[in-house]
């Protein structure tokens, strides 16, 4: 068999040559890739009304706790755990007997001491006028009278003795001091409770209105104090509005009132207590929930970016921006408060002309050209501003 290459062989090896040196003719430059696209828009001018912003408590406008001041054994709760009672309903029975077996004795006493009272007198006016016969010395007109001053003082005795049984078998029945909420009872039927310990039986709460109290530091007063009224138009100021943002960041819905602060500065802690007062007759509010206490505190214009679009470093807060010449530059601003759930109020270092980059920030570098294509901006709702 021969070993040459056949003709085919040797057109095939040619045409590969061929290609193969033509390829290494071919321009082999780098082509940059076009500018990456972002997203830009225009800082927003609006009136924003910036508000102060609080951590504090719900309490009861009233609390009470109500406990036996008798002894004796329980004999009847009349309402069930969490019920809204009217003032003066009645809640529990302490057994009457033995007090009104008090009773009985006092007004007894009380009976005799009057008949001897009674007896005293007549004995005054015999005495005396025996005397004025000559028939009675001034000594047993002196001892007369005294024995019936006596007999007086012993009936008032007995008419306070009276009283306090009275008291005592009122006590037997406890009452609502006021319309509210009841806890559970703390004492069941047929257990022994103390007037001298004061045995607590429940507690009763009225939740509307419903108290909000919260502790304002000094920076903070400082700031109110400075567009508080002067003195002499103190009386004339209506209270500051109020509102609340509870645990879960809803918004309560009826809007309150401060009606207290406390008149100094606690030393220890730099803080001020203040109370906001709020409408419940919904019952959506409950003592003792943890609130966020909103105070508006004015409006005026503000430049407003999306949260979205501040970045921030070691150097601090910062947007990044197109120029004209779709570079782009950093923009180290100072942060205001929230205006809204999306929105930041932007103090210094941006002008309404700036492009703010808003989408596409992870495509963008400082002094990177881009390509900016600009947001169709839905309407935003009306912005109010919280300082935390």
């Amino acid at each position: 068999m021969s070993s040459r290459p056949s003709r085919f062989q040797s057109s095939a090896a040619i045409l590969l040559f061929a290609l193969l040196h033509a390829g290494c003719e071919r321009d082999n430059t780098f082509k940059a890739p076009p500018p990456p696209t972002v997203t830009v828009e225009n800082p927003v001018i609006e009136e924003v009304t910036t508000s102060l912003e609080f951590p504090g408590r719900l309490e009861a406008a009233s609390r009470a706790e109500i406990r036996a001041r008798v002894n004796g054994f329980l004999r009847s709760v009349e309402f069930e755990p969490g019920m809204v009672v009217d003032e003066g309903a009645l809640l529990f029975t302490i057994e009457p007997e033995p007090f009104e077996a008090d009773l009985a004795v006092a007004v007894a006493a009380k009976a005799q001491a009057e008949a001897s009272l009674k007896l005293a007198n007549e004995r005054v006016r015999r005495i005396e006028a025996a005397a004025e016969r000559d028939a009675a010395t001034e000594f047993e007109v002196l001892e007369a009278r005294a024995e019936r001053d006596e007999k007086a003082a012993q009936v008032q005795a007995a008419e306070a003795n009276v009283q306090t049984a009275q008291i005592n078998l009122g006590y037997t029945r406890v009452y609502a001091p006021f319309a509210g909420r009841l806890s559970e009872n703390l004492v069941d039927i047929g257990n022994l409770v103390s007037g001298a310990e004061a045995t607590l039986l429940t507690t009763i709460v009225t939740d509307d209105p419903i108290r909000a109290y919260f502790n304002i530091d000094e920076r903070k007063l400082l700031n109110f104090l400075k567009t508080r009224p002067a003195p002499q138009d103190a009386a004339n100021e209506e209270a500051p509005p109020a509102f609340l943002q509870l645990l879960d960041g809803t918004q309560y819905p009826q809007e309150g009132f401060v009606d207290f602060a406390n008149n100094e500065v606690d030393a220890a802690t730099g803080v001020i207590r203040a109370r906001a007062v709020f409408p419940n007759a919904d019952e959506r509010l409950y003592p003792g929930l943890f609130v966020r206490v909103r105070i508006p505190k004015e409006a005026k214009q503000q430049i407003l970016v999306p949260e979205i679009a501040i970045q921030r470093d070691q150097i601090g807060p910062y947007l990044l921006a197109v120029n004209d010449q779709n570079t782009v530059v950093r923009k180290d601003v100072e942060l205001g408060v929230s205006a809204d759930s999306k929105r930041r109020i932007i103090l210094t270092g941006i002008e309404p002309t700036d492009r703010v980059i808003v989408i596409g920030l992870q495509r963008a570098r400082p002094g990177a050209p881009v390509n900016p294509q600009t947001a169709q901006a839905a309407p935003a709702p009306a912005a109010t501003g919280s300082e935390g």
